[in-house]
């Protein structure tokens, strides 16, 4: 059997969702096909599937980067920065990237979710994790003294998710030109919500 290189994998694996987001933000999840998929990745569908099993499964891959992404970003918070900043580079980010192929797909999957078992239990669990991110960025608020100790952070992180995700939509307005405005309450919105009554 022939030995896999696991840098050639990884690699071969990010090339694929990279051709499979340019894809999906052209066609759609359900105009996107494997094989334009593969004819984007330069690759068969029998290549393929020794990567992804399904268009389902590329889907999961994808949301699994942003998953990282944000631990990544929620881990800088935790070594010094601070957590309403965090946030609000989320928000930032958003603006600064109307047509990303993320916020097309994830307004893509919001309306397969009531077609498709499978991509509700994709979002399902996205949300999940990027919750318990969110859990832990506040418990760490808490200890700094900036989150108010009184909050429940399981309702609080599902309440911060749900403002996140709404955000998306500010972005497929004047984004550019109301940005800062839109910033500048997000940022005031949660220093009222999150923060010790003596401190907001």
């Amino acid at each position: 059997m022939r030995k896999i290189n696991p840098d050639q994998h990884r690699q071969k694996r990010e090339d694929i969702l990279a051709a499979a987001a340019h894809c999906f933000a052209r066609h759609g999840f359900r105009g996107a096909s494997i094989a334009s998929i593969c004819g984007e990745a330069g690759i068969s569908p029998g290549h393929l599937y020794h990567y992804f099993e399904s268009k389902e499964d590329i889907v999961e891959a994808i949301a699994d980067t942003v998953v990282d992404r944000a631990a990544e970003r929620f881990a800088e918070a935790a070594s010094g920065g601070s957590v309403i900043s965090t946030l609000v580079s989320q928000l930032e980010w958003s603006l600064a990237r109307p047509g990303h192929f993320g916020t097309l797909l994830y307004f893509d999957m919001l309306a397969e979710s009531g077609r498709t078992a499978g991509i509700a239990r994709l979002l399902h669990n996205h949300h999940r994790k990027l919750s318990a991110l969110l859990v832990d960025l506040l418990r760490h608020g808490q200890r700094q003294g900036e989150v108010e100790q009184s909050l429940d952070l399981d309702v609080t992180a599902r309440m911060l998710m749900s403002v996140l995700e709404g955000s998306k939509t500010l972005a497929l307005g004047e984004a550019r030109r109301d940005g800062p405005a839109y910033i500048a309450s997000f940022s005031r919105l949660l220093a009222r919500f999150l923060m010790p009554s003596e401190r907001a």
